[in-house]
C-alpha cells in the first residue's frame, strides 16, 4: 500500500523557489515597465556636443529636419530632428598674466545643439523613457544620425502640450 505524501516544509520552499524565479523572469523579459506607472507624451529636447571638429561640419550640415535619430548603443529610435545649431566652440583658459580665467574661441572647432522631437513616457518629473533610453537634462547620449554617430548631453527637455482628444 502506498503511503499518502503530506505536505511538509520543504515543499513550502520548493513553491517558494519556484515562484521568486517566476518573478524574475517576468521582471528580466519586462523590464521596468511593470514597476513604474507611465503616461505617453510628445517631448522636445536638445543634445549638446560642445566640441567638434569642423572637418565633420559638412557632414552635420546635411542634415534635415525630419530626419530620424537613433541610440547608437541599442539602434533604437530616439526621436526626429526638429533643428540644428552650430556655433563657434568656447573653452576656459587662464590668463597667466592676470591669473583670470577667460573665455576663448576655440580654433578649427564648432558646437553643434541637436533639438530632437519625440514621443516618451514620462515616470516621474522631468524624467522621460525613449526606447527604453533615460532621458533628462545632463544625461549623456550616444547617438546615430543618417550622416555620422557621435556623443552628447541633453542640456534642455520640454514637455509639449497635448491637445483635447490626443
Amino acid at each position: 500500500m502506498k503511503k499518502p505524501h503530506k505536505f511538509n516544509i520543504i515543499d513550502v520552499f520548493l513553491i517558494l523557489i519556484i515562484a521568486a524565479a517566476a518573478g524574475v523572469l517576468v521582471y528580466v523579459l519586462m523590464g521596468n515597465n511593470i514597476i513604474r506607472s507611465s503616461q505617453n507624451t510628445t517631448i522636445v529636447y536638445k543634445i549638446e556636443v560642445p566640441i567638434i571638429m569642423n572637418a565633420a561640419l559638412a557632414d552635420i550640415r546635411k542634415l534635415q529636419a525630419g530626419n530620424e535619430i537613433l541610440d547608437s548603443v541599442r539602434n533604437q529610435p530616439i526621436g526626429t530632428i526638429y533643428d540644428v545649431e552650430i556655433e563657434d566652440a568656447y573653452f576656459n583658459l587662464e590668463n597667466r598674466v592676470t591669473g583670470v580665467v577667460e573665455r576663448v574661441r576655440h580654433p578649427k572647432h564648432s558646437r553643434v545643439v541637436l533639438t530632437v522631437q519625440t514621443q516618451a513616457e514620462k515616470s516621474d518629473i522631468k524624467k522621460y523613457y525613449v526606447g527604453g533610453k533615460n532621458i533628462m537634462v545632463g544625461v549623456g547620449l550616444d547617438f546615430r544620425t543618417p550622416h555620422f554617430i557621435y556623443s552628447g548631453r541633453c542640456i534642455y527637455i520640454e514637455e509639449l502640450e497635448q491637445i483635447e482628444g490626443d
